[in-house]
Parts: structure tokens; C-alpha cells; sequence
């Protein structure tokens, strides 16, 4: 050990002295005269090594045993008592236009009434997302080809949610929400869905102000969000009706299966609720994945079985495309057309409406669904001699994509 710490000890004389004298020297020298100067430094840098050497060699023991102990409680510094790095947050950025045009045939199925065809623009999504602090983050999508007066703005936002998050189990959001109604056709962008269950097309807003809650579980696999927020049946153009929606939702996420599950208590008018069971099901099993969705409605008259929703889809996935059929029934019999007071403002009684139809989406760019080529197929039963026939394209526009 005594020559370890000799030798220690030597090497740290030997730096000493050559950076000590190279500082001198730097500090010296003028223009013109490094070769000399050169010359003269080796010879007394040398002679100076040799008397430190000499003076090591012959040192006590004792003096040795302090340098090794002085040594020795250095390199036991705790962690701790040195600098601490500096916090490393990085604030996400993103803001993207997300663009959807389709060219659609619809067939009438009905003599008197001429096939209707045009290119037209479906969606035109503006995005943003991101990161206040560690703690607060944002989320924002407005659908500009909603606009069609200032007044209307928040008519045109989807969502607007400002998200604390306590930990990675806890937090709470506030703004204009999407409405926890369960069921993976309902939870889908609608820049996504080419055609929908009759439920999907009755319900006047998927989106509204409010406030929830939300658990995670240390897994990451399941949320579970308690909501409050206005009716989807509040007037758009007057909100104070005392109306509102309580919600609560079950998201899974697992391997072979995935779940939207929800309780719902709407208000359909002052005091007057539907209550809804909605259970979302995809069961994946690659390159197949299958979507079920039963949403069961009851507003206390009529029978707990007599007014419902069942979508079904199949997906199979290649790299570069997918290919899918769908297809569901609405159904309400729970009161009689003629009441007064209508209990299901999304499906009407006496609906028995079924739909089908398939689809193919195409991604020219490599591991990526920036880019999307479409084509679809519906018809239903009202007539089945109507069909819509569409082929479109899809574009995600990245503006900035900071994480």
C-alpha cells in the first residue's frame, strides 16, 4: 500500500510541477523567444523532479501513512456532497393540421331521385399539444371546417383540457372534454370513421365543459375516470339549463384485449335522466384484431332490454394497410313513437336500423400513418338499394414535434 501511495503521490508532484512551470513560462515568453526558453525549462524542470524524487524516497513512514489516510477519507466522499445535476425537463411541443378530402358517389337506390357525386373536404383539424411544467400539460384540437362564425368558435373545438398531473397514478382535467361514453366506435377521431351506427349519428355532441378525475394504475394498463360534465343534450346556443352528465370509465389495456367501459347518467331535460351501459371490447389477436361494442339505454319505462346498440368491426393489419367490415344494429322499442315525453333523443323509438359496410386504408410511408389512402363501401336497411362509394386521402401535417 505504502508503495501505491508513493507512487500516488509521485505522479501528483510530477503534475504539479510540469503545470506550474508551463504556467510561468506561458506568462514569460515573448514573441521570439519560445526555442530558448524551451531549452532552458526542460533542464529545470528535470532538476527539479529529480530533488522531488529524492525527497519521497527518503521520507518516514509516518509521514506516508498520513498521505494514505488523507487519501483514503477523499475517496470516501458521499455522493451526495458533490454538485447535483441540473433538473433535465424537456417540455413537449406539438402542433399538426390534420386534413381529410374524399371523393363520394352516393347511389339514391330510389327512381325519382338522382345519383349524387363530388370531391369534397371532410375535416381540417388544427392541433396542439404540450407541457407547461412537470406538473401542467395542455391539449387543444379545433376543426376549422367547422367555423362558420366567430360565435361558433368552441362550437368548432373539439377538446380544450388543461391536465394536472400529481403523480403517474393521479390527476385531474378541466375544459372541454370528450364525453366518457364507452365503446371504441364512439372513441375513434371522426376523421377516422367513414360511416356510423345510428346511436353515433343521433347523439347531438361527443364534447363538452367540464371536469374529471383520473386513476392509473401502477401498471399503466388500466384508467379509470370519474366525470362530470354538461349534457350532450344542452342546447349549443344556451347553456344554462341545469342540465348535465355523470360519467365514469373503465380504459384496459392489455396484450390480447382492451376495454372502454362506462357507466353514464345523462340528462336528457331538467331532472329527467337516461342511463346508459356501454361496454367497449378489441380483442387482438395479430394480424386480426376485432372491435365489439354493446350499449344498453334506460330511462326507467319500457323495459330494461328494449332499447340498445351492437357494432361489430374486423381489422386486419398488414405494414402497409388494412382492410375491415362492419356492421351493428340500433334498436328502441321502450316507448311508443307518438309519446310526448321521449326518453332516447339518440335513437328514436321504433328504430330498428341496421348498417354494414367495409373499407381499406392504405400508408405509403414506411412505419408511419402520416399519409393515408382510403376507400369505402356502406349501405343499410332503410334501403338497400342505397350505397355511399368513397375514395379519399389523409394527411397529418407536423408542424412541430418537439418531445
Amino acid at each position: 500500500m505504502k508503495k501505491i501511495v508513493l507512487l500516488i503521490v509521485c505522479l501528483s508532484v510530477i503534475g504539479f510541477t510540469y503545470s506550474n512551470n508551463t504556467e510561468e513560462s506561458i506568462t514569460s515568453v515573448q514573441p521570439g523567444e519560445a526555442d530558448a526558453v524551451s531549452v532552458c525549462d526542460t533542464v529545470s524542470n528535470n532538476q527539479k523532479l529529480r530533488e522531488a524524487l529524492e525527497v519521497l524516497i527518503h521520507a518516514d513512514p509516518k509521514v506516508l501513512d498520513a498521505l494514505n489516510t488523507v487519501i483514503n477519507k477523499e475517496q470516501q466522499i458521499e455522493p451526495s456532497a458533490k454538485t447535483k445535476p441540473a433538473d433535465t425537463f424537456n417540455r413537449r411541443l406539438y402542433v399538426a393540421f390534420d386534413i381529410r378530402a374524399d371523393w363520394q358517389y352516393n347511389v339514391s337506390g330510389i327512381d325519382s331521385i338522382r345519383d349524387s357525386h363530388a370531391f369534397t373536404g371532410k375535416f381540417l383539424n388544427f392541433m396542439l399539444q404540450g407541457d407547461i411544467n412537470k406538473y401542467f400539460s395542455y391539449k387543444f384540437r379545433y376543426r376549422l371546417n367547422k367555423l362558420t362564425k366567430l360565435t361558433d368558435f368552441f362550437e368548432a373545438t373539439d377538446y380544450a383540457i388543461l391536465t394536472c398531473q400529481f403523480n403517474k397514478n393521479w390527476s385531474v382535467s378541466a375544459g372541454k372534454l370528450v364525453v366518457g361514453i364507452g365503446g371504441f366506435e364512439y372513441d375513434k377521431a371522426p376523421i377516422d370513421v367513414f360511416f356510423w351506427s345510428g346511436y353515433e349519428l343521433g347523439i347531438p355532441s361527443c364534447y363538452e365543459f367540464g371536469i374529471q378525475g383520473k386513476y392509473t394504475t401502477s401498471d399503466g394498463k388500466n384508467d379509470i375516470v370519474l366525470q362530470i360534465t354538461n349534457s350532450p343534450f344542452t342546447s349549443a346556443t344556451y347553456r344554462f339549463e341545469n342540465k348535465y352528465a355523470y360519467n365514469l370509465v373503465w380504459y384496459g389495456n392489455y396484450k390480447y384485449f382492451q376495454s372502454i367501459y362506462s357507466l353514464n347518467f345523462m340528462e336528457y331535460d331538467q331532472n329527467k335522466f337516461i342511463n346508459y351501459i356501454a361496454l367497449g371490447n378489441k380483442f387482438n389477436i395479430d394480424p386480426v384484431s376485432i372491435e365489439l361494442d354493446y350499449m344498453n339505454r334506460y330511462g326507467g319505462r319500457g323495459g330494461f332490454f328494449n332499447d340498445f346498440s351492437i357494432i361489430g368491426k374486423v381489422i386486419y393489419t398488414h405494414k402497409y394497410f388494412d382492410v375491415y367490415l362492419k356492421g351493428g344494429y340500433d334498436y328502441n322499442m321502450s316507448q311508443s313513437a307518438t309519446d310526448t315525453d321521449i326518453m332516447d333523443l339518440t335513437v328514436l323509438p321504433g328504430t330498428k336500423y341496421a348498417f354494414y359496410g367495409a373499407g381499406i386504408n392504405y400508408y405509403p410511408i414506411k412505419d408511419s400513418k402520416d399519409v393515408r389512402i382510403h376507400a369505402f363501401w356502406h349501405s343499410n336497411n332503410d334501403n338497400f338499394k342505397a350505397h355511399v362509394v368513397g375514395i379519399g386521402v389523409k394527411c397529418l401535417l407536423r408542424a412541430v414535434d418537439k418531445k
